[in-house]
């Protein structure tokens, strides 16, 4: 059974390999000074900016996707006859995790044919990406969508991400923690 492959705009993939991977993206939202912000080009965000507003006085957050926006990007794929794995950013620093669980378990409901996969991948960032990538792998190669997903969930004991900062507040200002050491580790 073929099967589509999402992740979401943390996974920092390039445009070229998205499209190289045939990865369907969905986007966090975040807001600078009040004002909400989407970026789908990746190779157009501007890290640096983005990290100097952090440091500087300019009010950042983050959001959690919501169970809604994984419905609307899923059902069109689910209603195509396609199943569906999502690479997820760690349940351990977001909600959005058990957002897209929560979608995925209301369309089961409207989809009983259709497989609905959630990975979570206890990491963010290029960590994501790279589960990601190795699931379009997986798809690629003709492995069935469950043996794909379980083939693709990191384990724990083998593998460890770690975000490091250069100052706690940076963390603690858009939302991510609540108080943030200069590393943190894994997820």
């Amino acid at each position: 059974m073929p099967f589509t492959v999402f992740t979401d705009t943390s996974a920092n993939l390039l445009n070229r390999q998205i499209r190289d991977y045939d990865l369907r993206i969905i986007p966090f939202s975040y807001f600078i000074d009040g004002q909400e912000r989407t970026c789908l080009d990746t190779d157009a965000f501007n890290g640096d900016a983005y990290y100097s507003m952090l440091k500087g006085s300019v009010k950042v957050t983050t959001t959690q996707i919501i169970p809604e926006t994984y419905a609307e990007y899923f059902k069109p794929v689910l209603e195509s006859g396609s199943d569906i794995i999502f690479v997820s950013m760690s349940s351990g620093i977001s909600g959005s995790c058990q957002s897209a669980l929560v979608a995925a378990n209301d369309l089961s409901e409207q989809y009983p044919d259709r497989r609905i996969e959630i990975i979570d991948t206890l990491g963010a960032s290029l960590g994501e990406g790279l589960v990601a990538l190795h699931a379009a792998r997986l798809r690629d190669a003709g492995i069935p969508t469950s043996e794909a997903a379980e083939c693709s969930a990191p384990c724990p004991s083998a593998c460890s991400m770690f975000l490091r900062s250069t100052t706690s507040c940076i963390c603690a200002g858009a939302g991510a923690f609540p108080t943030c050491p200069l590393s943190l580790g894994p997820f």
